[in-house]
């Protein structure tokens, strides 16, 4: 019986583990789901987030309550789906519209082009009949009126081409733009303005590729859920702000940093390693500070924990053996 009794408390404490693990598994794919999600549009994927990490945080092992996060966890993806497609749909009507217009203005070039070179044949072809005209004067006046019309349509046909070649350049330069705009949101973390994930990952498998000698400075937010826990989200990511300009502003402002999760993010400063180690030091006593943040026209003051630290790729040294030296720091570092 002692035994029977020992081995239900056993397979309980398997079960209660097993629940636990599956809780957080599921906790984490709801916050994967909001860190990599597509930013068609910056404020959508915000509120995306934000209502995301607020179910992560609500989830409880309840049956009840778990099946309402679950209903809850599908609407969100279901409706940012949807917000999503609409975006693209605009895009789509809003390219097709400019293809129209830049149809519509070549058109209008080859229609004044045409009419221009109408009016020129049929100077050229009264200039013909002048030829044969007897008398001087009339033919004197004749050429003159003829010449004039010419002069006057080429004065048109420059100016035409003037204006449609500053138009077309206007068009280019709206079109590079728009391009340069939307390449940036798709590479850029809308809460901090750092480089995304993948875009973080792709520059550092480059370096990698290039086996050349560089240097990781990383970063972690070691009081980050605290944070979340007292303040909005908008002040604790507003506070991020100001730490990632305190951040380049010590390594350098064209150091590329990067924003791997929510409270770890990773720089690439074009520095040899000996300057890069003393830079994080200074960093890491600069960035552990207090921040003031606006919050509704009232300043907060909040206070990050910051941990850093360097990751030295020596020139030549395999891809696989540095990452392995990168999350070995960040288990140092408390991340992960």
């Amino acid at each position: 019986m002692l035994i029977s009794l020992r081995q239900t408390a056993t397979e309980m404490e398997r079960l209660q583990a097993l629940v636990r693990a599956t809780s957080e598994a599921y906790k984490l794919c709801i916050r994967s789901a909001a860190q990599y999600a597509v930013e068609l549009d910056a404020e959508e994927a915000r509120g995306f987030r934000e209502r995301l990490e607020t179910l992560a945080k609500s989830y409880a092992e309840e049956e009840e309550r778990i099946r309402l996060i679950q209903s809850s966890f599908r609407g969100e993806l279901r409706e940012y789906r949807d917000l999503s497609a609409a975006q693209i749909e605009r895009l789509r009507r809003e390219v097709e519209a400019g293809a129209a217009a830049m149809a519509a203005f070549a058109g209008s070039i080859t229609s004044h082009g045409a009419n221009h070179e109408a009016k020129v044949k049929g100077e050229l072809a009264h200039l013909r009949d002048i030829s044969a005209w007897n008398d001087p004067g009339e033919m004197r006046r004749g050429i003159q009126g003829v010449a004039a019309a010419i002069e006057s349509a080429l004065e048109q046909i420059q100016s035409a081409n003037r204006m449609a070649i500053l138009q077309l350049q206007d068009e280019l330069r709206m079109l590079h733009q728009e391009i340069e705009s939307k390449r940036r949101a798709m590479i850029t973390d809308a809460a901090t303005g750092a480089w995304n994930r993948p875009k973080t990952e792709e520059r550092l498998q480059e370096l990698l590729q290039e086996r050349d000698a560089f240097v990781a400075v990383l970063v972690r937010v070691k009081n980050y859920r605290r944070a979340q826990g007292r303040f909005p989200q908008r002040v604790v990511e507003d506070a991020l702000k100001a730490l990632l300009k305190r951040l380049r502003g010590v390594i350098g402002g064209d150091a590329p940093v990067g924003r791997l999760d929510e409270d770890r993010f990773l720089a690439l400063p074009d520095t040899d390693p000996a300057e890069t180690v003393a830079l994080a030091r200074e960093a890491a006593v600069s960035l552990s500070n207090e921040y003031s943040v606006q919050d509704a026209g009232f300043a907060r003051s909040l206070s990050l924990e910051v941990a850093t630290g360097v990751c030295e790729r020596p020139a030549g040294m395999e891809a696989a053996a540095f990452l392995k030296r990168l999350e070995q720091l960040w288990g140092a570092l408390g991340g992960g």
